[in-house]
């Protein structure tokens, strides 16, 4: 799986539940924002707003919800570069006029877009007005330049303690982004653990905290070096349905990882026949690929 695609995985399944999504938006949200929004119509949309040169920088998640009877879309963006871009400001404009243009192609009332940046790399990302971006004196020019406001959260910047105090009644968002925070730096994450877990044992004998557990495994296992006994190790309070997870989920990720390469050994195997002049009838009966796969691999 592509690592963007770990870090997006993780965030949307945790995200896919109404009540994550409310309490994160609660707890990130201004609250001039907050308290004029009715969280009760929160409805995640089964679209993206992203095009091709956007997916470089970003995957989005949006949620619509009622802003005092007119619709907003909260747009959630991941980061996907490894260094802060250099005028972000371009690639969120293009983002919202995305949206402002399906909305007036679909002949739809143009929607208010609060645009949030989810980041958790290493450098400081510092927000800037957009007008300090331009070169030269444009204070003649002020009214003429595009004013918007993006909300970041760089998880760098928030303390522990206000992500657990924030989401102290969701264990579910605070083990997010807490994990989130600091998956690039795996020592610190193992030493947490236990603080991490600890308040919210009795959670993870419920089923819901178990089918969450299974979200952070994967997560951990496929960002991370972090073995499942050091895990097992770390926090041996946990209950024994959720200890039984962390090997299964282990079990089922080495058996992808196997089948996943044999699959590659199969395509490698392909492309050298092909450069050889192999029969493509043949090459399908020795490797077992699709004719489509072997036409593709024929593309390259």
């Amino acid at each position: 799986m592509n690592t963007n695609n770990i870090h997006d995985s993780f965030a949307r399944e945790t995200l896919s539940y109404k009540d994550n999504a409310a309490c994160f938006f609660r707890g990130i949200l201004p609250e001039d924002v907050r308290e004029k929004l009715d969280f009760e119509s929160l409805t995640e949309e089964k679209t993206s707003y992203t095009d091709e040169e956007l997916s470089a920088y970003f995957s989005d998640v949006v949620y619509e919800c009622g802003y005092k009877g007119s619709p907003l879309k909260l747009a959630l963006l991941f980061e996907h570069k490894s260094y802060i871009p250099v005028f972000p400001h371009r690639q969120i404009l293009r983002y919202i006029l995305n949206i402002w243009d399906r909305a007036a192609k679909q002949n739809k009332p143009i929607p208010f877009v609060l645009p949030i940046i989810l980041y958790h790399g290493k450098q400081r990302w510092a927000t800037k007005p957009l007008h300090t971006y331009l070169s030269g004196d444009n204070s003649s020019f002020a009214r003429f330049i595009p004013g918007f406001e993006y909300l970041l959260i760089d998880l760098s910047q928030v303390p522990d303690k206000e992500i657990i105090n924030l989401f102290a009644n969701n264990p579910a968002v605070k083990l997010w982004l807490l994990i989130q925070k600091y998956i690039y730096f795996e020592a610190t994450l193992v030493r947490n653990l236990d603080s991490f877990f600890s308040p919210d044992i009795v959670y993870f004998s419920l089923e819901a905290g178990l089918r969450f557990l299974g979200s952070i495994w994967r997560y951990i296992f496929e960002a991370t070096n972090i073995d499942p006994d050091t895990i097992l190790r770390k926090i041996p309070m946990l209950p024994g349905r959720a200890k039984e997870a962390i090997m299964t989920t282990a079990e089922k990720l080495r058996k992808q990882g196997r089948q996943e390469g044999k699959q590659e050994g199969k395509i490698e195997a392909a492309r050298r026949m092909l450069e050889e002049g192999l029969a493509e009838e043949l090459i399908i009966k020795i490797t077992g690929l699709s004719r489509e796969e072997i036409q593709t691999l024929r593309k390259e």
